[in-house]
C-alpha cells in the first residue's frame, strides 16, 4: 500500500482579530494596578493675548537697526499659542518653574523667553503671564527679536519649541542649563 502524502494545512491567520475593548474593565494606570477611566475632563483656560506697545513700535517702525524681520504678529502670535500647553507641564512637574505672577508685592515680575528655530534666525520672544482670575489669564508680549544670541537674565527660563516638543533651559551663573524636555 502507497502511503499518500498528507494534504497541506489552512493555516489560520493570525492578528486579524482585535481585541474586544471593555470600557469597564478595571486596567492599569500611572496610579493603580486597577483602575477604570471615567472620563476626560478639560478644564477650560482662558489665556488673554496683548501685545505692549514696545513690541508693537518694533513690529510697526522698527528701532536703530531699522524694522524687525521675522518677529510679525502671526508668528509671534502661533508660537505663544503653541507653548502655552508647554509652559503650563513645566509648571505642573517643577517645583522651582514658575511663569504665572500672580500680584506678590515687591517681588519682581516673572518673564519667560519662547524661542524657535525659523527661517529668519531665532526668534525669542518675552512673555509675561499674569493671573486675572480662577482660570483666566493675561499673556503680554514685552519684545520679539530674531537673533541667535538673545541674551536671558540669571535665573530666567527660556523655552524652545523644536515641532511638537520642548526644551527648558535656564541661564544659570552666565551659562544655559538644560532643566528638562518634553
Amino acid at each position: 500500500m502507497e502511503r499518500k502524502t498528507p494534504r497541506k494545512r489552512i493555516q489560520p491567520k493570525k492578528g486579524l482579530l482585535l481585541p474586544i475593548e471593555d470600557p469597564d474593565a478595571y486596567v492599569k494606570n500611572k496610579c493603580s494596578e486597577r483602575a477604570r477611566k471615567i472620563k476626560t475632563i478639560k478644564p477650560n483656560f482662558d489665556f488673554n493675548l496683548w501685545f505692549d506697545k514696545h513690541y508693537q513700535i518694533r513690529t510697526q517702525f522698527g528701532d536703530e537697526h531699522g524694522i524687525r524681520e521675522g518677529i510679525e504678529a502671526e508668528k509671534v502670535e502661533s508660537l505663544v499659542n503653541r507653548a502655552m500647553n508647554h509652559l503650563m507641564t513645566y509648571s505642573a512637574i517643577l517645583k522651582n518653574f514658575v511663569f504665572i505672577n500672580h500680584g506678590e508685592n515687591g517681588k519682581r515680575n516673572e518673564r519667560v523667553i519662547l524661542q524657535e528655530e525659523t527661517p529668519e534666525g531665532l526668534l525669542n520672544i518675552v512673555i509675561e503671564v499674569h493671573l486675572i482670575e480662577a482660570g483666566i489669564y493675561e499673556v503680554t508680549v514685552k519684545t520679539a527679536m530674531c537673533i541667535t544670541d538673545f541674551n536671558l537674565s540669571d535665573g530666567q527660563f527660556a523655552i524652545q519649541l523644536v515641532g511638537n516638543k520642548s526644551i527648558l533651559k535656564r541661564r544659570e551663573q552666565g551659562a544655559m542649563k538644560m532643566i528638562y524636555f518634553l
